[in-house]
């Protein structure tokens, strides 16, 4: 059979770079675009998110891309340093107060699932 092939491209806002980091992956060919502008240049059928910033979630725009088929966050899970534990993880100990028991995590009720690869890690 055929070998598929795919783009790939690099985007990094560069809010947290040291210069020669910037310097550095723009040499490297990493585009200057935060999350949003990269889902609406690229329209990726798939995004691989490193390092997510903790306490923010990304993961609801990759999510509501219609060309997104599937993510991949790679990081600490469910209660560490990356993203927002019940927004990105479903961490159900950082459901919102006011929340029923029964509200599932926001994957789950945007028709996501979540599959864990700790082989990666």
């Amino acid at each position: 059979g055929e070998a598929a092939v795919a783009d790939v491209f690099a985007c990094d806002d560069f809010s947290t770079a040291a210069p020669g980091g910037v310097r550095a992956a723009r040499s490297r060919g990493v585009e200057q675009l935060g999350y949003w502008e990269a889902l609406a240049e690229h329209k990726p059928d798939m995004v691989v998110c490193a390092w997510m910033p903790m306490g923010v979630d990304w993961s609801h725009a990759f999510r509501h891309t219609p060309t997104v088929r599937e993510y991949l966050l790679l990081g600490e899970a469910d209660d560490g340093s990356v993203g927002h534990l019940w927004r990105t993880w479903g961490n159900p100990a950082f459901r919102p107060p006011t929340a029923p028991p029964s509200l599932p995590p926001p994957y789950l009720a945007d028709g996501w699932e979540r599959a864990d690869v700790p082989e990666i890690g």
